[in-house]
Formats: C-alpha cells, sequence, structure tokens
C-alpha cells in the first residue's frame, strides 16, 4: 500500500474525503522494478467501504497488482459514493482496483449500490 496499509477494513463514510495522489507500490525484493507491491494508494486486507456520501479518489499510482487498489476482500461503495481513479497502472491486474482473493473459497464482490458510481480514467494494466 502506497498510501494506505491496512490489515482490516478501509472504511469512509458520513460524507468524508480520502484522497491519495501519486504513490506506487514496491517490494523491498525488488527495488529495480518501479511497480511490483500490491495496492499502489491502498491495500486494505479486509475490505473497502464507502458509505454516505464519501468519495475516494486515487490519482496517479502504479503496483504490481490493483495500481489505485489492491483489495484482497470485498469492496462496497454505497448510499451516494464515490470511487474515482485516475492514471491507475499495473504490472499484472486491475489498473483502477484489484479485488482478488487470496484464500478458499477465491470469491470476491465488487458491489455499487444506492446512486453510488466506480470512475475508471485511464486505468492500464500490462
Amino acid at each position: 500500500g502506497g498510501g494506505v496499509y491496512a490489515e482490516g477494513a478501509v472504511t469512509v463514510q458520513d460524507a468524508s474525503t480520502l484522497r491519495i495522489m501519486g504513490t506506487q507500490a514496491v517490494s523491498c525484493r525488488a527495488l529495480s522494478d518501479a511497480a511490483i507491491g500490491n495496492g499502489g494508494a491502498i491495500y486494505s486486507a479486509a475490505g473497502l467501504n464507502l458509505h454516505g456520501e464519501s468519495t475516494v479518489v486515487l490519482n496517479a499510482h502504479a503496483a504490481g497488482w490493483g495500481g489505485g487498489a489492491f483489495v484482497p476482500a470485498n469492496v462496497s461503495v454505497g448510499n451516494a459514493s464515490i470511487l474515482k481513479c485516475m492514471g491507475g497502472t499495473s504490472n499484472t491486474g486491475g489498473g483502477c482496483l484489484a479485488a482478488i482473493s487470496s484464500s478458499a473459497p477465491f470469491t470476491t464482490w465488487v458491489v455499487v449500490a444506492g446512486a453510488s458510481q466506480i470512475e475508471v480514467l485511464s486505468g492500464r494494466a500490462f
């Protein structure tokens, strides 16, 4: 997590804003590769939750998985909240958001409900 690393869940609620710009996740074992870690802006092991007209803006991030955010758990965006990712780059997958379970039963959900949005502008995975 270039900006936020959480073993638990990251929750943004009650009309709050979380804005992270220009970070990257780099593994100490691979400093020659500029984006090998997970979650360029946010790594959240137990979920990413936005509720109550809240906003998360991730701008210009890089990582191995999840250029903007890597969440090996569920992602919930509800109650007129916005998750916006601009210019996320990933070496392997999820230029903006990678929601990938690392253990059985290998299922994760990305839920967007209640007049909420996920906006992706110029995300890239290669």
